[in-house]
Formats: C-alpha cells, sequence, structure tokens
C-alpha cells in the first residue's frame, strides 16, 4: 500500500512539473508579450498590452554571448524599429524606444544592437525592409 501512495505521489508531482511547463509558449508570464505569425520574418513577439518609452520587455536578453530562447523571437526591422538593447549594470535588457501599443511586434535594428554587441549578427542583405 505504502508504494502505491508513494508512487500516486511522485506522478502527482510530475504532473504538475510538466504541466506548469507546458501552460503556454505563446504568453510570458507577466502578459506583457506573447508571440505570433509575423509579417516581417516566421514568428515574431507582440505586446500584450502597450508598453512605455523606456520600460523593458525582456530581461537578460543575452545569456554566455548567447541570444535568450525569447530574444530570438525579436525581428529585424531597420527604419521602423521599437525596441533596443540597453545595459543596466550587468544585465543586457531589450527596452522599448518609444511607446509600442497593444497588438504590434516588437522589432530591433539588428546593424545598431551588433555595433554595441559585436557577438550579435548584423542584418543580411535579404532581411526585409520595413
Amino acid at each position: 500500500m505504502k508504494k502505491i501512495v508513494y508512487l500516486f505521489i511522485l506522478f502527482s508531482f510530475l504532473f504538475i512539473v510538466v504541466a506548469s511547463n507546458n501552460i503556454s509558449e505563446n504568453y510570458s508570464a507577466d502578459k506583457k508579450i506573447y508571440v505570433e505569425s509575423s509579417a516581417v520574418q516566421g514568428k515574431g513577439l507582440f505586446a500584450g498590452e502597450t508598453i512605455g518609452a523606456g520600460e523593458v520587455i525582456l530581461q537578460d536578453i543575452f545569456y554566455n554571448r548567447k541570444v535568450s530562447k525569447r530574444g530570438k523571437l525579436v525581428n529585424h526591422c531597420s527604419d521602423s524599429f521599437n525596441s533596443s538593447v540597453r545595459q543596466d549594470g550587468e544585465s543586457a535588457n531589450l527596452v522599448a524606444i518609444g511607446e509600442i501599443n497593444k497588438g504590434d511586434e516588437i522589432t530591433a535594428n539588428y546593424d545598431l544592437v551588433s555595433s554595441a554587441y559585436p557577438f550579435i549578427a548584423q542584418s543580411k542583405s535579404n532581411y526585409k525592409k520595413c
């Protein structure tokens, strides 16, 4: 009987862990951003609510000179980009450079980001202009 109780507890715990990891890949915990098909490229990151100028969108966008999972969803836009990377102490954060309206795609200019963070690739000639 003890084995059955222990197994039940173990499976219940595993179910909770798996379920909590799969709640929604599309939304962040704070509902500020979500993932959706992008007119710019593949999938993109979108504002789930209005984001004010200077507000942090993603914290610690780089880890060990690699872009975070959510950071990889920020598409390049050469002219009408609405975010950039700001160094806040030890953290490189993606911040809004102007107000971003609910439903707008969050974009950055890869060339400008690359000038400050050379490990980030610049845009390519075939990237969509926006």
